[in-house]
């Protein structure tokens, strides 16, 4: 069922004409492997610092409020990680063998409260050049090989069809 998800999505992704219609794909995909929050953010360079520019997400208000009030994109592991390294995957493999100062600590517990105790997080090159750094988490996220090729395939579609819209 998954598969064929994700193949729906990616085939009516290039149609869709609002963001509404395009994060009810990417939901219809992220529901099935236990994610409930996703977040797409754009980033451009400014002064040699990754700024997030856009953003499309269904992250909770307070999530996101709290997030740029505390400047928790500077301390943030799996967000410097991904958007500064490439790299995708589950929050812990991100994370394993960092040694996290308080800040990266804190944003990760915060995390949690938001129902985001796992997430796996891709870089994603926008075929209009730039790049975007896509996440998804939830309570119950899966673990497994069919999970994450669903979620780097959704996660490419979503990013570049999001750019197109905006």
């Amino acid at each position: 069922m998954l598969a064929e998800r994700t193949l729906a999505f990616a085939a009516q992704a290039p149609e869709l004409q609002t963001r509404k219609a395009l994060t009810g794909g990417l939901l219809s995909v992220l529901q099935e492997i236990g994610a409930t929050n996703f977040a797409c953010l754009y980033l451009r360079r400014e002064s040699g610092n990754l700024i997030i520019d856009r953003s499309i997400s269904n992250l909770p208000r307070g999530w996101q409020e709290l997030y740029l009030q505390r400047g928790y994109d500077a301390s943030d592991p799996v967000f410097q990680g991904v958007a500064r390294g490439g790299t995708c995957g589950y929050w812990d493999e991100l994370t394993r063998g960092l040694v996290l100062g308080r800040s990266g600590r804190e944003v990760m517990a915060e995390s949690r409260k938001f129902e985001m105790r796992e997430g796996f997080t891709k870089r994603v090159a926008l075929e209009s050049g730039g790049f975007a750094v896509v996440m998804a988490a939830g309570p119950e996220l899966e673990r497994n090989s069919t999970a994450r090729a669903a979620m780097r395939m959704s996660f490419d579609i979503f990013a570049n069809e999001g750019v197109r819209m905006m």
